[in-house]
């Protein structure tokens, strides 16, 4: 149960409390395990590129030559290669060096000094040699046991010395759980690594079937795994809490079963006074041993190793059987209204929902923008045909003016009515026209 879902008094409380530690342990486990998972098969590939005979650099350059002499193509392979391995690591590094010291001070602004760039991507491309050839050393000189021993060691170190600078909340458990979980692994090494490195593939693959099954369990403590809620959406709400825990012991026998079934293919534990077989444990007079139906009982080994083959599905009844027992803390907490096992919130979602909205935001202004748009240009368009119409109307006046001359040049027939007006009372001709015309105008 993560901190804040509810009250720790009583039995409940000291439950949750084992339950919390179990947590920690597993993500502490799981960590561990992807580490070891990357560590291992970098240390195959780099090693057996390290001690490889052949060198695919100097293959590469005979093959450009043209040469086919092998003694000569060997010649290269182990005196020439070498050089032209360490030029150009050498000038990579200072190359990526340089070229982002460069871009940084760019954006910040600021102006570069050539020299002390230089200086400094140099420094950096022999620092690169050096620990090339110091790593190159390590696996030739050292067993392999020693070189996983000290992988794991340095990284406990870290973790722990990460959990205490930090001292986020809970930091203690953190940094305890991490030195446990690493000097184990520490042991491991010391006690199971066999010589060489051919054997990592098989332990890879045993890791990853650990990270599965405790991640089973991981989810359903932080309310993580996979819901089917069509249920629970059609029913009412006061049967949600009935529909949820029904679902969590669901859940619980399908996590039940599947322990019992890994712990039988792991153990098959019977009674039997067979003295061939391996005793487990006596019980009320009993002798139970490992029979030959399980993996103990086989004795079977990883390949090229001497761990047992049966340390892989021990995965499967702990993960499986802690995944039960949660999902029973889930239905009970759904019944008693708590919030143990809920599903969580989504994680890293707020940021793509805030994207989301901010470029809806951004569409719906640009189609305000292209309204606007299209309403200036429509009115534009509008004052403009006006415009050209009234020009169109004026030299159309005009015109009509000049093809009418003697429109005003009568005087006396204008005084003979005592008014600037023609006779008829009516306006003639162009002067009619002009007057509708503006009338029709002063109307729109």
């Amino acid at each position: 149960m993560a901190e804040g879902q509810g009250e720790r008094r009583g039995v409940i409380g000291w439950i949750r409390r084992v339950d919390d530690a179990v947590f920690r342990a597993e993500q502490a486990t799981v960590a561990f395990a992807l580490i070891t998972i990357t560590a291992v098969i970098f240390v195959d590939v780099v090693a057996r590129r390290i001690l490889s005979p052949d060198s695919r650099v100097g293959e590469l350059i005979a093959k450009l030559g043209g040469i086919e002499d092998l003694a000569t193509r060997e010649w290269i392979g182990q005196n020439v290669a070498p050089w032209v391995s360490a030029v150009v690591g050498f000038l990579l590094v200072f190359f990526a060096v340089y070229s982002g010291r460069r871009f940084a001070r760019e954006r910040e602004g600021g102006t570069a000094n050539p020299s002390r760039e230089l200086g400094l991507s140099a420094a950096a491309g022999v620092a690169a040699l050096v620990g090339a050839w110091g790593f190159g050393q390590v696996f030739a000189q050292l067993e392999s046991w020693m070189v996983y021993a000290g992988a794991f060691g340095l990284s406990t170190v870290g973790l722990v010395a990460y959990h205490v600078r930090r001292r986020a909340e809970g930091w203690q458990a953190r940094a305890i759980t991490s030195a446990i979980v690493g000097g184990l692994l520490v042991l491991f090494a010391l006690t199971y690594v066999p010589e060489g490195y051919t054997w990592s593939k098989k332990v890879s693959l045993m890791l990853v079937l650990w990270v599965g099954m405790l991640s089973t369990s991981i989810c359903v403590y932080a309310g993580k795994h996979i819901r089917i809620e069509a249920a629970s959406k059609l029913v009412p709400e006061r049967l949600k809490p009935y529909v949820a825990a029904l679902s969590g012991l669901g859940g619980a026998a399908f996590c039940a079963l599947m322990a019992y079934l890994g712990f039988r293919y792991v153990f098959a534990l019977e009674v039997s006074d067979d003295e061939y077989m391996d005793e487990a444990f006596r019980l009320f007079g009993e002798r139970y041993v490992y029979s030959y139906q399980g993996m103990i009982g086989r004795g079977g080994v990883l390949e090229m190793t001497d761990i047992p083959d049966w340390m892989g599905i021990l995965a499967a009844p702990i993960g499986f059987g802690v995944a039960s027992l949660r999902f029973l803390g889930f239905s009970v907490a759904a019944l008693t209204g708590g919030t143990y096992g809920a599903a969580a919130k989504e994680e890293g979602m707020e940021e793509a929902k805030a994207l989301r909205a901010a470029s809806d935001a951004k569409a719906i202004d640009a189609h305000a923008a292209d309204t606007e748009g299209k309403d200036a240009d429509e009115k534009d368009a509008d004052e403009k045909d006006a415009d050209e119409k009234d020009a169109d109307e004026k030299d159309a006046d005009e015109k009509d003016a000049d093809d009418d001359p003697d429109a005003d040049d009568d005087p006396d027939a204008a005084d003979a009515t005592g008014s600037g007006a023609p006779r008829s009372g009516k306006p003639d001709g162009a002067k009619g026209k002009r007057a509708k015309k503006r009338g029709k105008r002063g109307r729109r």
